[in-house]
């Protein structure tokens, strides 16, 4: 599946439960960074703490996701930190805290099944509303 320069971002999350914490989870968060969608994959990437377990990057906006408010509070805060960690600042008004479902939080995510080695592939689009 080729989608470069298509909007849409191809994941294959790190761990096999991943997929199951995103959808069994019940919180959802966008941050929206003022900085490129490379150095925003980059830093999700190096920081194995955050790569796929509990948040999922998409062009400059990070999607983090829980399974209660406590866990969420959690996650939100280790990935504001790493971001700050690094320089980075999030655009505030672009946010989207504590919604109920990925689509209020601003994105449209489509399972697409498992790659020939089993691992699980799922396609986030951006879908913010004006």
């Amino acid at each position: 599946m080729d989608l470069q320069n298509t909007g849409v971002s191809l994941f294959y999350p790190s761990e096999t439960q991943a997929a199951t914490k995103l959808k069994d989870a019940s919180i959802f968060t966008r941050i929206n960074l003022f900085e490129t969608p490379e150095h925003v994959a980059t830093t999700l990437e190096s920081t194995p703490a955050l790569h796929n377990q509990f948040c999922l990057g998409h062009l400059n906006n990070v999607l983090i996701f829980s399974r209660d408010e406590q866990e969420h509070t959690a996650h939100v805060q280790a990935v504001m930190q790493a971001f700050f960690d690094k320089g980075m600042r999030a655009d505030i008004h672009k946010c989207a805290f504590h919604k109920a479902n990925w689509a209020e939080a601003g994105f449209q995510i489509s399972p697409v099944g498992r790659d020939d080695q089993g691992a699980f592939m799922v396609v986030l689009r951006e879908h913010i509303r004006a």
